[in-house]
């Protein structure tokens, strides 16, 4: 990781990092995705795109399941998900551990 981060901020990449706000327009999705690759391969753009598919599509749900993880394991019990409504089902305490107030200045 600080190979990578040395050459993506700290040599001649950098300066297209910095400027890549002049040449490009907001994208809200992923656009980087790091995998590992064999040594003497070299990954495709399709491979990479594919990659950002899996990231962009899993992502939330693979947050989702470590956080009803930790519920659970907290609490000491398993967990029913209602899918169709979003929510835990039947356990007001489990619920409630599914966020909480947001500090000053942060609001929704």
């Amino acid at each position: 990781m600080q190979a990578l981060q040395a050459y993506v901020y700290r040599s001649a990449h950098g300066r297209v990092m910095r400027d890549r706000k002049k040449w490009f327009h907001k994208f809200d999705g992923p656009y980087y995705a790091l995998w590992w690759v064999p040594s003497g391969q070299v990954p495709s753009v399709e491979e990479g795109k594919q990659r950002l598919d899996i990231r962009g599509l899993y992502y939330g749900i693979l947050i989702a399941f470590s956080l009803w993880g930790v519920i659970a394991i907290r609490l000491g019990r398993k967990l029913k998900w209602d899918a169709a409504r979003q929510e835990i089902v039947d356990d007001p305490e489990a619920s409630k551990l599914l966020s909480r107030e947001m500090r000053s200045p942060w609001h929704l």
